[in-house]
Formats: C-alpha cells, sequence, structure tokens
C-alpha cells in the first residue's frame, strides 16, 4: 500500500514529458499492474489474514485501483478489468452485489475499446502502449468473460470455487438471474451485449479468434490460446483443434519474457491449466 500511495504522484499523461521521462512513466506502470495481479491472488477471508486491513481488503483494493488509475484515461479502462479479474478470482469471498459486477465491468470496457478503434483507427489506436490498446483490452475482456462463465478464474484460469454468499446467483455466471439483476444497472446496448457475450460462446470465440493473429506474443496471448482451446475441446468437442490451442499457449508462455526478474511464465496457474488441458486432450486424441 506504501508503494501505492507513492503513484499518485507520477505526472499525467497530459503533461509533456521528455522520451525518457515517458518510458520511466509506463514502466512504472507496468509494475503496478503487476503488484494489482499479485494482490488479487492474496486476498483471503479476513479471520484468515496475517495482518487486519481497517477499511476491509476490497475497500484497501479499490484505493490502489484508484491510484493506478491516475495513470491516464485508458489506463483506467485496464483498471477496471484488473478490478472484474479479482472480484471473478475470489468469487467464493463475495457477496451478490460484487459477483454481480465482473461481466458488467469487463463488456463496459469491450465496448469502449472496440468504439475507440473504430473512432481513431486501427492505425492509431495501435501506438498506445501494448497493455492499454483497443484491440488488447477486447481480447483481454473476452478471454476473461469466456473463462468466468466457464467457471475459471479470469485472473489466473484455476477453478472458481463459490461461496454461500455468492453462489445462490452463480451456480453459472451466465444464470438469468445474474443477467436480471445486471440489467438494473446497465444501458439497454449494454446489456443487450453482455447477454450475448455471456451466453454465446461460438460468437464470443469468434470475436476473441479474430482478435489472436494481432496480439504479440505475451502472457495475454496464452490466455488467449488458452480459452479458445477450452472452447474448442469443452463446447465444439474439436479435440485435435483444441490439442493444438493448448499446446500453443503452452509454447507462448515458454517464449515469453518474465515480468520480472527470475519469473518463469510458464511455472504459473495458466501454464499448470494449459498442460493438464493439454495433457487430457491428449489422451482423447489417442497420444
Amino acid at each position: 500500500r506504501e508503494f501505492f500511495s507513492e503513484v499518485t504522484a507520477v505526472p499525467k499523461k497530459e503533461v509533456d514529458l521528455d522520451p525518457e521521462e515517458e518510458w520511466e512513466r509506463m514502466a512504472l506502470f507496468h509494475a503496478t499492474v503487476h503488484l494489482l495481479y499479485l494482490a488479487a491472488k492474496l486476498w483471503k477471508p479476513e479471520e484468515q489474514r496475517a495482518f487486519k486491513v481497517r477499511s476491509g481488503w476490497y475497500s484497501a483494493f479499490k484505493d490502489m485501483l484508484h491510484a493506478a488509475a491516475e495513470f491516464g484515461a485508458w489506463q483506467t479502462e485496464l483498471v477496471e478489468i484488473l478490478e472484474a479479474e479479482a472480484l471473478g478470482h475470489n468469487l467464493h469471498l463475495l457477496t451478490e452485489e460484487k459477483a454481480a459486477r465482473v461481466l458488467p465491468l469487463l463488456v463496459g470496457v469491450f465496448m469502449r475499446a472496440r468504439d475507440e478503434m473504430i473512432r481513431v483507427g486501427e492505425t492509431a489506436a495501435d501506438a498506445k502502449d501494448f497493455l492499454i490498446r483497443p484491440k488488447v483490452l477486447q481480447a483481454r475482456a473476452l478471454a476473461d468473460i469466456h473463462l468466468f462463465v466457464n467457471l475459471q478464474s479470469p485472473l489466473n484460469t484455476a477453478n472458481l470455487e463459490e461461496g454461500p454468499e455468492s453462489g445462490s446467483i452463480f451456480t453459472s455466471p451466465r444464470s438469468p438471474r445474474s443477467l436480471a439483476e445486471s440489467q438494473m444497472k446497465l444501458s439497454p446496448d449494454t446489456f443487450k451485449l453482455l447477454s450475448k457475450l455471456s451466453s454465446d460462446a461460438s460468437y464470443r470465440m469468434e470475436l476473441l479468434h479474430e482478435l489472436y493473429p494481432s496480439v504479440p506474443l505475451s502472457l495475454l496471448k496464452a490466455k488467449m490460446a488458452f480459452a479458445l482451446g477450452h472452447h474448442a475441446s469443452t463446447d465444439l468437442c474439436a479435440y485435435e483443434k483444441a490439442e493444438s490451442l493448448f499446446f500453443e499457449s503452452l509454447f507462448i508462455l515458454d517464449m515469453c519474457d518474465p515480468v520480472t526478474p527470475g519469473d518463469v511464465p510458464i511455472v504459473s496457474e495458466l501454464g499448470s491449466s494449459a498442460l493438464l488441458n493439454y495433457g487430457e486432450v491428449l489422451l482423447i486424441n489417442h497420444k
């Protein structure tokens, strides 16, 4: 939390920065994103925590998110995805109210990123930092939606547990009651797209497949390959295709640069999920 209290002093994007200052600014933002990812994984019930947070864990995490959003407008879009991933990953600890925020957050970012790419054009959109390019934000939102509605963590693909407070409407996160709860706070267009993306796997994966070639080698591309492989094996029973996609996810993870020194991307929850699913489809394919 001390780190995030200092982040608010970072120069805003509107301030003219020389190239070195801009590089330092974006390096700091990347570090901030990684720390938010780690913080999301460390969420525990209050009684299991080694230290107490006076205002509660979620409130403290929201303070970190607000600090990260200070970097700029499109950083705010990524911060909303990070909030959705954190909530989705900790589904078993959530109340119904917090659980119902996950899909609207992701769909909202997807819509705004899609509209931005249409407004400014693909070339201008791709000039942004990788993490906040509209195509990348769309792809991340779509992959997260697919994982969440299939009860896998949008943060790291781990299987989700359902808790006593959130489980009633989230037997499936795409249940009619869940969507009805969301409709009360969403515009008609957003709710219509939310319903489509959460219930129509073919539509969702078609959009993700279109974005896949344009996303460079990265942890996100590995997660996209995993989500596409999961769809191929679970929804389509296309096991040869699933085998190829799970292998591609593993290959990308093996080729990715570490986020921090000593980090090995393939030795991760995503790497474990991809390897287990790859093994399963190999057996189905008699290999």
